[in-house]
Parts: structure tokens; sequence; C-alpha cells
């Protein structure tokens, strides 16, 4: 079962993938070759191109900044709007700090 909320928005974008409630929800231009896995992932892209996330609500707040990836629960959660080119995991330890 897909999730009609995941890429809601998309007009523009080619090559997205998204899985989870509002994945790539806010895709309304032309961002491209992004991936979002989880709840809120990647949520507030709007033109952002070549990023990854998974987990809940990682990278949520990037709306223009590309070549990003983040895993984990909230990673990259507060990056930014025009966050670029950081890599970043977000283990189980360093989430309960």
């Amino acid at each position: 079962m897909t999730d009609p909320n995941a890429l809601s928005s998309n007009a523009y974008g080619n090559d997205n993938t998204a899985a989870g409630y509002l994945a790539l929800a806010g895709n309304t231009n032309i961002g491209n070759d992004n991936v979002a896995v989880g709840e809120e992932a990647l949520a507030s892209t709007s033109s952002a191109s070549g990023n990854t996330a998974s987990g809940y609500r990682a990278l949520r707040t990037n709306s223009t900044g590309g070549s990003n990836s983040a895993f984990g629960n909230g990673a990259l959660h507060a990056a930014g709007q025009l966050a670029s080119h950081n890599p970043t995991e977000r283990s189980k330890c360093n989430a309960r700090r």
C-alpha cells in the first residue's frame, strides 16, 4: 500500500522516490533525484536535488539544499533550508544524548 501523502505536491520534479507519511510532500518545484523514506523525511523540500533521507523527520526542514545524506531518527532535521553536502548518520546512542 502506498501513502497518498508522499510526494503529494510534486509538480515538476523528476526521478524522486518517497515512502512514508508526508515524505517529500513539499516538493513543488524542480526538486530532482531525491529519496525520502520515513514519516516527514524531506517534507519541506521544494526545489532541492540529490538528497537522501531515511528515518522519521530526517532532513525535514531542508527546502533548497542539495546533495545531503541523512540516516536515522531526526538526522539533519534542523539543518536549515540551504544546507548542502552534509552526510550524517544519527545512531541510537547519539539520539539519547
